[in-house]
């Protein structure tokens, strides 16, 4: 902690005194801001694809950027913390609507379980969440969204998930 978190400055008060993690300033002499900026591109870019942790991890182990391989889960489930309402966490190919401290103990020693997705909205896609975080009564982020659909679904009983009998192949594709 005092290493790494405390002497980037990822961890800091606010004006009132309050305790947020942030992306480390692009001013620190720890210098981890060019490796979040790496991770920022690797995981935002313009086509939402899944990253490998495992492979984003060698890639910041090289120069320029030097991360060690134990720093790395570290400065990843931070960043995970930061951008949580755009970031999506898969293990082994499923979604895990509600990554929790579990994952994260997991993620220390095995990287290769796990890819992330990032996903910015804007435009009229950010309209369409926030209309459907107010229909499902949601906070306004496209997570927010998915979680709350993931619920909703995982909830429906078994025989509307398992049914046949559904003539539209729209429906059933979308099932």
């Amino acid at each position: 902690y005092e290493a790494i978190i405390k002497e980037a400055n990822i961890h800091a008060k606010d004006k009132k005194n309050n305790w947020f993690l942030q992306a480390p300033p692009k001013d620190n002499y720890v210098n981890l801001y060019p490796a979040w900026i790496f991770m920022e591109k690797q995981i935002f870019n313009k086509k939402p694809e899944e990253v490998k942790l495992d492979e984003l991890c060698k890639k910041l182990n090289k120069k320029p950027y030097g991360i060690p391989k134990g720093v790395f889960p570290l400065l990843f489930t931070i960043f995970y913390a930061v951008h949580q309402d755009e970031l999506f966490l898969y293990r082994q190919g499923s979604f895990l609507p509600d990554a929790n401290t579990e994952h994260f103990d997991l993620l220390q020693n095995r990287l290769d379980l796990f890819t992330v997705k990032g996903l910015r909205i804007e435009g009229i896609q950010l309209k369409i969440i926030k209309r459907l975080a107010n229909s499902l009564q949601t906070e306004q982020s496209i997570n927010h969204v998915v979680k709350a659909l993931y619920s909703y679904i995982n909830n429906l009983p078994d025989i509307s998930k398992r049914s046949n009998k559904i003539e539209d192949k729209t429906a059933i594709a979308m099932r």
